[in-house]
């Protein structure tokens, strides 16, 4: 599918994320929320806000151990135009043979996912939706081949030579006239989309696309652009020394423009000018976009013979910038406008300000690489890779002085086939992707007992940095706890329930803090036994005070803090599956849970303590067992549900504002109660930031 027509696949699709909207309730005011004692709650229903997804992708044996980032997509209905916003939910890496399978946490009213492999040839972005009976994501990538193809083997690791058949010769080829305002294509036919008839499709080896992954990877800022493409900014044109056939390749595009692509010739050793560079151009893709998921776009491996190149004549490149009209923009014949973003040339004297917009670059047996930006706010540099092809010549020998603008070979350090470029961890063969996963956890403290239902007794911010190898398997998790309030008048403390036993099966490293006047004799993170497990004490009351700043816990200050954090990393002994994580662990933030009157009494001899835990999570041994028995006097279920169903802790994705003192969730938030009472299924996204969602008298 093409990029400006993503809009409306999403437009059939119902979308939610963490900053979105996933079931579309109109928010109204319909009068004061109903009292938490007051709501009707399904029994089943477990306040959850997450859930882990399996998303698998086929993408071809070519694109084996490329990491995938994964997206959450949908509209935000917050703005006028109903804009569509992306954000992280994780990542993983393609196996051996091309195939995608990891999971990600995403929110429960998240319908749609985002593949963006950020590697030259493949598409920008893959939109999936979601099985909403088996959470399942996958479509298989289609892959064009042309009926003129050869059945070479992707993994012939000595074969780097791309282009090594035959290629084909038209006697057709695309040229032009000119009026003031278009380009009109005359000699050639092609279609609605701008895609040439004489388009024929060539086999991109794997190996090439690592070397140009490789050397166009994107760039952060000029001191990051490697040697040989600066040398090829320099380049400019290709000149013959003879006559030679020439055919042009796309190999792909970064851009949200609809660029248009073509060829000018003069004689090597002449200046020449626009007015006859014009006279002269050559247009060859008139749309050169990437296809998304038809066939009526580019993709990596479509060429054009443009003819022969008479012997003394240079040849260069032009790109007209957003320069297709599509239909609906008043295209009668299919034309390129030349009033579009601007007109860059690969020669750097002709652009504005004799700005670089192309580097040339030489592959190696007859083909050159050339990268081209579309923008002039963005020349002299950083990637060249809004659109990327590869000219192909008769013979390499009769070009002109190659200079030292060679593509060398992609660089894999660490063996692990992940090549540098694409590798969080070039430098360790064990990790290749980084997962960054975030939320806020905040409880009340009052368990068995209701009161007053603010949940700002302790807020908690968590990050979780995970980092996973090339089997898309867990080997450390970096865990961040933030103290956001504590609103409670009683000495509080958080852990971690894990089942697994330290030592065995994971150790315990990098203990930081925020605050510097902390130190880890002030607040260590202690494991604690727990039989065929371990818990880990993240902080006791004690500690909490020091990161707060020594405030009254008994006046309700400490809603209202300057955040501290608390910091430490599970390396696992043995990389751990993500599905063993889920089926052990339960989903994120999985069970961190408040430690309610944690405090130390005569010969600092800890008092048995109540646990408040999450929905779904049991006490464990070291919780007080009177409450458990006052709990069920109450007639509480599952331990942490109420008899109404409501719970002592619950989980926001993302960051979330929490209740003022002495006022309920549900004041604080307007449809929290509707989003309970219907076991989920309307507002999901009660707890975002969206018009009438909050009663912003009611939360700090």
């Amino acid at each position: 599918m093409h990029k400006r027509h993503i809009f409306l696949f999403l437009g059939l699709v119902g979308l939610s994320v963490f900053l979105l909207v996933g079931c579309w309730d109109t928010p109204s005011n319909d009068g004061p929320p109903k009292p938490i004692d007051k709501l009707t709650i399904p029994d089943d229903f477990t306040f959850r806000t997450t859930e882990v997804v399996t998303v698998t992708h086929e993408f071809g044996e070519k694109f084996s151990n490329i990491p995938i980032a994964i997206y959450g997509s949908a509209y935000d209905i917050s703005t006028e135009d109903q804009r569509i916003l992306d954000f992280v939910v994780g990542s993983g890496t393609t196996s051996d043979t091309g195939r995608l399978e990891t999971q990600v946490t995403v929110p429960l009213s998240c319908v749609s996912l985002v593949l963006k492999p950020n590697y030259i040839g493949l598409p920008e972005e893959i939109r999936l939706s979601i099985d909403t009976g088996q959470r399942i994501v996958s479509r298989a990538f289609p892959v064009r081949k042309d009926s003129d193809d050869d059945d070479d083997d992707d993994d012939d690791d000595d074969d780097n030579y791309t282009f090594s058949k035959t290629l084909p010769k038209r006697t057709v080829t695309p040229s032009i006239t000119q009026s003031d305002k278009y380009w009109n294509f005359v000699n050639d036919e092609y279609s609605d989309e701008g895609i040439p008839d004489s388009l024929f499709s060539i086999d991109i080896k794997k190996n090439f696309l690592k070397d140009v992954n490789s050397i166009f990877k994107n760039n952060k800022n000029e001191g990051d652009i490697p040697s040989e493409i600066k040398v090829g900014m320099d380049v400019g044109t290709l000149d013959m020394s003879e006559e030679n056939d020439v055919w042009m390749t796309f190999i792909h595009e970064k851009t949200w423009f609809d660029n248009t692509l073509g060829y000018y010739t003069y004689p090597t050793g002449t200046n020449p000018t626009l007015e006859n560079i014009d006279e002269k151009t050559t247009i060859v893709f008139p749309n050169a976009s990437y296809g998304k998921r038809k066939d009526d776009y580019l993709e990596s491996g479509d060429s054009v013979y443009i003819g022969k190149i008479a012997k003394g004549h240079s040849i260069g490149f032009v790109l007209i910038s957003d320069g297709w009209l599509e239909e609906d923009k008043y295209r009668p014949e299919g034309q390129v406008s030349r009033k579009g973003e601007g007109i860059y040339y690969s020669q750097k004297e002709l652009n504005p300000d004799e700005k670089p917009q192309a580097s040339i670059l030489y592959y190696g047996e007859k083909v050159f690489l050339v990268g081209m930006e579309d923008n002039a706010h963005t020349a002299n540099g950083h990637t060249f890779n809004d659109i990327i092809f590869a000219v192909v010549v008769g013979d390499n020998d009769l070009v002109g002085d190659l200079g030292s603008n060679v593509i060398p070979p992609a660089v894999d350090t660490d063996g692990d086939g992940v090549i540098d470029a694409l590798d969080a961890y070039p430098d360790d063969k064990d990790r290749t992707t980084k997962e960054i996963i975030s939320g806020t956890l905040a409880y009340e403290d009052l368990w068995p007992k209701l009161g007053d239902y603010d949940f700002n007794d302790l807020v908690i911010g968590y990050e979780y940095t995970i980092d996973g190898n090339k089997a898309n398997e867990i080997v450390s998790m970096e865990m961040e706890y933030t103290i956001l309030a504590s609103g409670a008048s009683l000495p509080n403390g958080l852990a971690l329930a894990i089942p697994l036993t330290l030592t065995t099966d994971f150790t315990i490293s990098q203990l930081t803090y925020t605050k510097s006047d902390v130190s880890p004799t002030d607040a260590v993170v202690t494991p604690i036994s727990k039989g065929a497990g371990s818990q880990i004490l993240i902080f006791k009351r004690q500690d909490s005070a020091k990161f707060m700043g020594e405030r009254p816990f008994n006046t309700g200050n400490n809603t209202e803090l300057d955040p501290q954090s608390v910091s430490f990393t599970l390396d696992f002994n043995t990389p751990i599956s993500k599905t063993t994580v889920k089926e052990n662990f339960g989903d994120v933030p999985y069970d961190v849970y408040m430690l309610v009157n944690n405090a130390l009494i005569g010969d600092n001899t800890e008092i048995l303590v109540k646990e408040v835990h999450l929905i779904g999570f049991a006490p464990t041994s070291e919780a007080n067992q009177d409450y458990l028995k006052e709990a069920d006097e109450l007639k509480n279920k599952d331990y942490y549900k109420s008899e109404r169903n409501l719970p002592w802790a619950i989980h926001i994705p993302g960051k979330w504002d929490y209740p003022l003192e002495k006022k309920s969730i549900a004041e604080g938030y307007r449809y929290f109660g509707a989003w309970a009472e219907s076991g989920g299924k309307k507002y999901p996204d009660w707890y975002q930031d969206k018009p009438n969602y909050k009663n912003l008298e009611n939360l700090y």
